[in-house]
């Protein structure tokens, strides 16, 4: 794949297309104002200033490109110390991805205010796919594009990693929301001896007598993505998700026995049975403990966990696995303040709002982030 905006003629040819069309705007209508960018817009600003926060002037399912021409985006870049998000597509690839990588809200809020926002549109012939490129102030690449097709596929991990290495490599911080982000898809995510990577669910099941005692404790364990209380057969259990590449099954295992976390060990597979056979042996207890999972179909949510977050105006908030394992650990510790310091600015408008206006309260604590967000 080669450099994007990095072809001088070509970008002067698109320059001088978008400042033909700019004024041909501007001629037309005399109350357009372009206030120094070349937004389809009229401006750079997508957001109200309420008490400090950014809260977004209206719900979009799409990133609001700024800029069509490379130097206004530089020109914004340098004035703001900002790195510029360049995405670049052709005549057949206008459209939105509608169910694509570059819609999760996350992910566009995070490109909205943390990057400069550029949209090269390529005439019909010269180009035939979408591709984003993480451009320096200069307009030069600071890292390999991603491609259309990992755009496509809803490939979080690799969006995400881009824009934080973005920002590293631009002397940004990278806040936390974006941090716990590209931790959760990374640990969704194994690579393959081939080098390609594949989606992955890794779960283990435990038998539990105080769920709020033991979600916390499991919550502290290095490597798991997310903890849910359920029921099974009228039996309560602890869901624990986890990140293969960082833990394992043996190892929660352990320390599920070894910190009396757990009277029980579900396993589904024969070799979740041998690992749960050998904990035991190691730590000296009863195989009785171990019990198979006849029929998972039969597994159902409750509301008996995340106590933490059902009891503040965080339940109003729509987050990612992660954040609602961390702040509800915070919130039962006593830490309110810390778990909202876990929030993209949009989250704490969601939150203030929520807590503000009966009429936009919503419970999402039970709700992936994308459902709550577009509901």
């Amino acid at each position: 794949m080669g450099n994007l905006c990095t072809h001088h003629d070509a970008t002067v040819v698109l320059d001088q297309q978008q400042e033909a069309l700019t004024k041909e705007q501007q001629l037309s209508n005399p109350n357009h104002l372009n206030n120094g960018t070349d937004s389809a817009s009229g401006g750079s600003s997508f957001f109200e200033i309420d008490h400090g926060v950014f809260i977004p002037a209206s719900e979009h399912r799409d990133i609001k490109y700024v800029h069509r021409q490379l130097k206004y985006a530089q020109k914004e870049a340098r004035k703001k110390k900002k790195p510029i998000f360049c995405l670049k597509t052709g005549e057949s690839e206008r459209h939105e991805f509608q169910s694509g990588a570059l819609n999760h809200p996350l992910v566009i809020e995070a490109v909205e205010t943390l990057f400069v926002t550029l949209k090269v549109e390529i005439p019909p012939g010269e180009w035939d796919t979408t591709v984003v490129e993480i451009l320096d102030k200069r307009g030069k690449p600071l890292l390999p594009a991603i491609a259309d097709d990992q755009l496509r596929k809803r490939n979080l991990v690799v969006v995400v990693d881009t824009l934080v290495k973005g920002l590293k490599l631009s002397s940004k911080p990278v806040p936390k929301y974006l941090s716990l982000m590209l931790e959760e898809e990374s640990g969704k995510t194994e690579v393959l001896p081939t080098g390609k990577s594949k989606k992955v669910d890794r779960v283990a099941f435990f038998g539990v007598m105080d769920s709020k005692l033991t979600e916390g404790k499991f919550a502290e364990m290095n490597g798991v993505l997310e903890v849910e209380v359920c029921m099974y057969r009228e039996q309560q259990l602890l869901r624990v998700r986890y990140a293969s590449r960082v833990t394992s099954l043996g190892t929660l295992m352990k320390q599920a026995l070894s910190q009396n976390l757990a009277k029980s060990i579900y396993y589904q597979s024969q070799e979740e049975l041998i690992l749960a056979r050998m904990t035991c042996d190691q730590l000296q207890r009863s195989s009785h403990i171990i019990i198979k999972m006849e029929d998972p179909s039969q597994i159902r949510k409750t509301t008996a966990g995340r106590t933490g977050l059902r009891s503040t105006s965080l339940r109003f908030v729509p987050m990612t696995d992660l954040q609602k394992l961390h702040a509800n650990t915070l919130v039962n510790e006593g830490r309110f303040n810390e778990a909202t310091r876990l929030l993209s600015a949009r989250q704490s408008a969601r939150m203030t709002k929520g807590f503000a206006d009966a009429n936009l309260r919503r419970d999402s604590v039970d709700l992936t982030l994308v459902e709550s967000w577009w509901s």
